[in-house]
């Protein structure tokens, strides 16, 4: 099929493992520059005595973390985005007793301003301490927003271009409404291989190349169809003149093109000739006929 764009689109990046990453069609949230510090290891001992195997170091009085469950959706300053935990940060702060899960729904909550309940952060407060909690989620919260104003100029930037790549593969083929055609008879009359390969070419991001994709799939487009852009040299009975430059109906173009006074002319006449068609069947066109 015709790709629905008509020049290829510039992919973004995707973000680092570990960052909050972008849901279909919102902007990506990446990983803060800083990591958050790592809680010191517990240690076990073996008790010589028993069979047991090493003590937990868990304290049987704390409640279970990430006993909350994540909303199916999840936003930053309104944008819908997908937050990934690194598993070695998830299980260090687990451990600890800080319920990520709660941490992670309250941060990117649909109506959060990016902050935390008491609840969520005392334990991250008791392991890391208030000064270094707070200046990472400063800087995790302004790295965020610059994140999502770069994909939003990113992604008005590639419109722009969309529209002018549309514009200029339009102009091509003689305007919009030509191109709508030959893309409808392509689909019908190109075979999977050759649809492919057009579309690879529109989408490598080559201006020259595309244009010679678009050139050749306009002629075979022309030869099958009789130039949907042509005019023929037959006068104009409609209006009562008769001249060579009088607009042409369809079947008075494709009946020019099958005359023999058309298929006997030499290279150079019959492509003067076929000219002189193509201008006629257009203006043709242009009038409805």
């Amino acid at each position: 099929m015709i790709p629905e764009e008509n020049a290829a689109s510039n992919p973004e990046p995707a973000p680092d493992a570990g960052a909050a990453t972008v849901a279909p069609d919102a902007p990506a949230v990446p990983e803060s520059p800083e990591a958050a510090p790592e809680a010191p290891e517990s240690t076990t001992v073996d008790n010589p005595a028993e069979s047991k195997g090493p003590e937990s170091s868990e304290d049987p009085t704390k409640e279970p973390a990430n006993d909350t469950e994540i909303p199916g959706e999840l936003y930053f300053n309104g944008e819908q985005v997908q937050v990934d935990i690194p598993e070695e940060l998830s299980s260090t702060l687990t451990e600890a007793g800080v319920d990520v899960n709660k941490v992670v729904s309250e941060l990117y909550g649909k109506d959060s301003d990016f902050t935390l309940s008491d609840e969520a952060r005392k334990p991250l407060d008791d392991l890391y301490g208030k000064a270094i909690v707070d200046t990472y989620l400063g800087a995790l919260k302004a790295q965020n927003e610059s994140a999502l104003k770069g994909a939003k100029d990113a992604k008005e930037a590639a419109s722009k271009a969309e529209q002018a790549a549309a514009e200029w593969s339009n102009e091509l083929v003689g305007g919009e409404e030509n191109w709508e055609a030959m893309s409808t008879w392509a689909e019908a009359s190109l075979t999977d291989s050759e649809l492919d390969s057009f579309n690879k070419a529109m989408g490598s991001g080559d201006k020259w190349m595309q244009e010679l994709a678009i050139k050749a799939l306009q002629s075979r487009y022309k030869d099958s169809e009789g130039d949907q852009s042509a005019q023929l040299v037959t006068a104009d009975h409609s209006s009562g003149t008769d001249t060579d430059n009088s607009p042409m109906t369809r079947e008075q173009y494709h009946s020019a093109m099958a005359a023999p006074e058309f298929r006997n002319l030499g290279r150079v006449e019959r492509q003067q000739m076929q000219q002189k068609l193509d201008a006629r069947r257009q203006a043709g066109i242009n009038k409805g006929l």
